[in-house]
C-alpha cells in the first residue's frame, strides 16, 4: 500500500446536484399523529433545496402508493443526469420495517435493494438513505457517565447467542453464495451489488426516538443544522459524525437519550456537497403553525428552517493513548 492513500471524491458538480425523495407519513392508522413531522418535512425540503437537489415529495401514503412512489423514483431516467440520489422516509416503524399510513410495514432492506447497482442509472453514484422512525419500543434512559470496570461475568452470560441467532445469517450467506456460483459472468471484473451507500437510522435496533412538537425530531433538526453550516467545509460522513456527537449531548425532560445508527456499504470516497455552486430550485417551504389555545383557529405561516446553532463543535477524536489500546475477543466457530 502507498504511504498516502487517496480514495478520491465523488463527482458533485451537476445541476441539480441530485434527486431526493421525501416521504412524510405523519397521520397513521387509527388517527395516530406524529407531532413535529411536518416541521421535519419542511426542514429537509429546505436544506436539500439549498444544496441544489431536485425534490420529489409525498405526504401520508398508504402502502401501495408508497411502494409505487419509491419504485418509480428508483427508476427515474433523470438519475443519469445527476450526481447523487437521496431517500428520506419519515414515519413510524419497528426493527425491520417502516410503515405506511394504513399500518402496513415496508421492509427497509427492500427499499435499499431498489437502488443497488443493478439500476444502471445509479451505478457508481452516491446514495443516501434516511429512515426516521422508531427501531423498537425501548426508551433509552442512558447510563451514568462513569469510568468504572464492566461486570464481565454478567455481560458474557448475556452475550451467549442462541443457535437460531447464529445459524440464520450463515444460512442466508450460503443461499447467496449458491446463487452467485451459477450466475453467468459477463465481465472479467464485476462489482458488488450494493455500493456507494450511506444509511442513517434514527435509533439503534430495539429503541425509540425523541422529538419536539415545535422543532421536530432531534435527528432531522440536527442533520439540517449541521448540513447548513458545514456542507461547504466537510464531507458527508464527517458531518454525520458531528451529528452523532451532538446527538449524544441531548436529553429529554425525563432523561431520555437517543443514539443513531449510521452504516455504509462500499462508500469509499469523500462526498462534498459543494453548495457554493449549487442552484436553489424551489422556494422555501413553510408549514402552518398553530398559535394560541387549542380552540383557537388563528394560524400563521412560519419558515421552519432554523438558524444554525453556533455552538456546534467539530467531532472530536476518541482518546487512544493508553499503553494497552484495548482488548480484542476473536471467536472461531469451526
Amino acid at each position: 500500500f502507498p504511504d498516502d492513500f487517496d480514495l478520491g471524491k465523488y463527482s458533485m458538480s451537476s445541476n441539480p446536484r441530485g434527486n431526493v425523495l421525501i416521504i412524510n407519513n405523519e397521520i397513521l392508522k387509527d388517527k395516530f399523529f406524529i407531532d413535529g413531522a411536518s416541521v421535519d418535512f419542511a426542514n429537509l425540503h429546505n436544506v436539500f433545496n439549498k444544496l441544489g437537489f431536485k425534490i420529489h415529495s409525498y405526504s401520508n401514503l398508504e402502502f401501495s402508493p408508497m411502494r409505487d412512489a419509491i419504485r418509480n423514483f428508483a427508476r427515474l431516467e433523470d438519475h443519469a443526469n445527476v450526481d447523487m440520489v437521496a431517500v428520506c422516509i419519515l414515519s413510524h416503524g419497528n426493527d425491520y420495517e417502516i410503515q405506511s399510513t394504513d399500518g402496513v410495514g415496508f421492509n427497509r432492506e427492500k427499499i435499499i435493494e431498489m437502488f443497488n447497482n443493478q439500476n444502471s442509472h445509479l451505478d457508481g453514484k452516491p446514495k443516501m438513505f434516511l429512515f426516521h422512525s422508531c427501531y423498537g419500543n425501548i426508551v433509552d434512559y442512558g447510563v451514568p457517565d462513569k469510568k468504572e470496570p464492566i461486570n464481565m461475568e454478567q455481560t458474557e452470560a448475556d452475550a451467549v447467542p442462541s443457535r437460531e441467532r447464529t445459524e440464520a445469517p450463515f444460512a442466508r450467506f450460503r443461499e447467496q453464495r449458491e446463487a452467485t456460483r451459477f450466475r453467468e459472468q459477463t465481465e472479467e471484473n464485476s462489482r458488488s451489488s450494493c455500493e456507494d451507500m450511506v444509511i442513517i437510522h434514527a435509533s439503534v435496533p430495539g429503541y425509540s426516538t425523541c422529538r419536539d412538537p415545535k422543532t421536530g425530531s432531534w435527528l432531522v433538526e440536527m442533520i439540517c443544522e449541521v448540513f447548513q453550516k458545514y456542507s461547504h467545509k466537510y464531507d458527508l460522513r464527517y458531518m454525520l459524525d458531528i451529528v452523532a456527537a451532538e446527538m449524544s449531548k441531548k436529553e429529554a425532560s425525563y432523561g431520555e437519550k437517543q443514539g443513531i445508527e449510521v452504516s455504509s456499504r462500499h462508500f469509499c470516497k469523500k462526498l462534498m456537497f459543494n453548495p457554493e455552486t449549487a442552484v436553489q430550485r424551489q422556494p422555501v417551504v413553510t408549514v402552518p403553525v398553530c398559535i394560541g389555545t387549542q380552540k383557537s383557529s388563528k394560524r400563521k405561516q412560519k419558515e421552519v428552517l432554523a438558524t444554525p446553532v453556533l455552538t456546534l463543535r467539530d467531532a472530536v477524536y476518541y482518546e487512544m493513548s493508553h499503553k494497552k489500546r484495548g482488548k480484542a475477543y476473536i471467536f472461531n466457530h469451526e
